[in-house]
């Protein structure tokens, strides 16, 4: 088990620009949402930029949650493309982790050390077990908010009112409905 770290680290440290970007892939798969959002407003002082996204954010998050409050259907519509993700994630987790373990039977019987593919096996494998237990956090705050329904449509509209404060404060005008 000591090989998989240090060969992990090793390769880590040996290709810096695709460790940026398994990086950058992670935090893309994690906030894709936010970071849509965040794009889709036009660009202006960053403060108001981040203000604005975050409010938008907010409001996608308690729209959704009213959509499938109480509606099986559209709560089935809205979690199916997480679902199925997460089940092409875990199937392509399972296939890697097998080849894992050939390859760790393998480096057991043969006393050899890793090569550079099985070193990038184990960091496939890692960056779908990140990915995969991500998505599935965000899936579960998702349910969990949904389940204290009032609670949760308490806090996110009072995130709301705080936000348009905010930004009320800075003097931006808000429209009160967006096409």
């Amino acid at each position: 088990m000591r090989h998989f770290f240090d060969w992990t680290f090793h390769w880590m440290g040996d290709h810096p620009f695709q460790t940026g970007f398994y990086l950058l892939a992670i935090i893309a798969s994690v906030y894709g949402n936010n970071i849509r959002t965040f794009l889709s407003i036009p660009p202006q002082k960053l403060n108001i930029w981040l203000i604005k996204s975050r409010l938008k954010s907010t409001a996608i998050q308690l729209e959704n949650l009213t959509r499938v409050y109480k509606n099986g259907f559209n709560l089935l519509l809205y979690i199916l493309p997480d679902i199925l993700s997460m089940l092409m994630i875990s199937i392509a987790f399972l296939s890697i982790m097998a080849l894992n373990i050939t390859i760790i039977a393998r480096t057991l019987s043969t006393h050899v050390e890793f090569t550079r593919m099985e070193s990038r096996v184990n960091m496939v494998l890692s960056m779908l077990s990140i990915i995969y237990s991500l998505r599935l956090f965000k899936l579960i705050i998702f349910l969990s908010r949904l389940n204290n329904f009032k609670e949760s449509s308490h806090v996110l509209s009072a995130r709301i009112a705080r936000l348009s404060q905010k930004l009320e404060k800075v003097g931006v005008v808000i429209p009160t409905e967006e096409a």
